[in-house]
């Protein structure tokens, strides 16, 4: 940044500044922007050393083919043969729903989803909707279902009786265009209950910070992601369309799961000719870098 006029060259700096940094890419010198420009070096070094040794948490052990998560930058990547060969931007949890970062294959994708609603979302969200608003979940696409799995009509239920220690139901979304799910979800077997999804909230993907889920993954081209991983397959671009055309729920089998790892890197290189230093949004990173100055202070004395 030499020029001493705010010119259409300063501005296309700031908005790189901007885009690397995590940044609403306005191209205007706001507050935040103003901010990270003003971060000491040292926090850089810091944030570069924490992410570096992330970096080799799990760099010995990869596989030729695999998706990483970047959690922190909201993105998702495909690697084929140590290639890059698509990226998306995704959706990650919220501060009170934290998306956590593991290891875990790729079992299958599904089309046409069911949602079936998390217990802790249909008792602090749902319950009380649906005994002040009795359609709140026919409006949704959502059925009720007892302990075997069947429709419980919402005409049998004693709405008054109803409370978080007497719902002895589970919510299902069925498919369709307002799926919480959207049309496609990839599913890898974890303790969590985490997976990538699509959504029909699009127009979240134009924010920079995008951490507005419950802890899942929501993509932001699912379905190209989904053609890119059954490229070989009989899964081509014309089966999955015509699945989804069916409406009905469908999965694509791996007949070996693939790595996916969710990580948390808030540095990193950027556009191969740069470093990305991105939000802590979770504060993962000052726990880290605690231990490594620890480990220091042991060496040297």
């Amino acid at each position: 940044m030499n020029s001493e006029e705010y010119d259409p060259t300063l501005e296309k700096d700031v908005r790189y500044f901007q885009e690397r940094h995590g940044l609403e890419v306005d191209g205007v010198i706001g507050k935040a922007s103003f901010a990270a420009m003003n971060v000491p070096v040292e926090k850089k070094i810091n944030q570069i050393r924490v992410n570096l040794e992330r970096f080799r948490w799990v760099t010995h052990n990869l596989s030729e083919e695999y998706i990483i998560v970047n959690i922190a930058r909201f993105r998702a990547y495909v690697v084929k043969n140590s290639e890059r060969v698509f990226d998306t931007n995704v959706q990650v949890g919220t501060d009170l729903n934290k998306t956590p970062d593991f290891k875990s294959r790729l079992q299958y994708i599904g089309f046409n989803p069911t949602w079936t609603v998390p217990r802790s979302i249909t008792i602090k969200e749902m319950l009380p909707k649906i005994k002040k608003d009795h359609s709140y979940l026919s409006d949704r696409n959502m059925v009720l279902l007892d302990g075997s799995g069947k429709i419980v009509p919402m005409s049998s239920l004693d709405f008054e009786s109803l409370s978080a220690n007497n719902f002895p139901y589970t919510i299902r979304q069925e498919p369709g265009p307002g799926n919480a799910l959207g049309q496609v979800k990839f599913i890898f077997p974890n303790k969590y209950a985490v997976y990538l999804h699509d959504t029909p909230s699009k127009y979240l993907f134009n924010k920079a910070q995008r951490s507005f889920s419950h802890g899942c993954i929501r993509t932001q081209y699912p379905l190209d992601l989904a053609e890119v991983l059954l490229e070989g397959s009989s899964w081509d671009k014309q089966k999955i369309r015509e699945t989804l055309d069916s409406k009905r729920t469908t999965r694509a089998l791996f007949e070996e799961p693939l790595d996916v790892l969710l990580l948390y890197w808030t540095a990193g290189l950027f556009q191969q000719k740069s470093v990305f230093f991105y939000p802590d949004i979770y504060e993962r990173d000052a726990p880290i870098l605690k231990k490594l100055d620890r480990d220091i202070e042991k060496v040297a004395f």
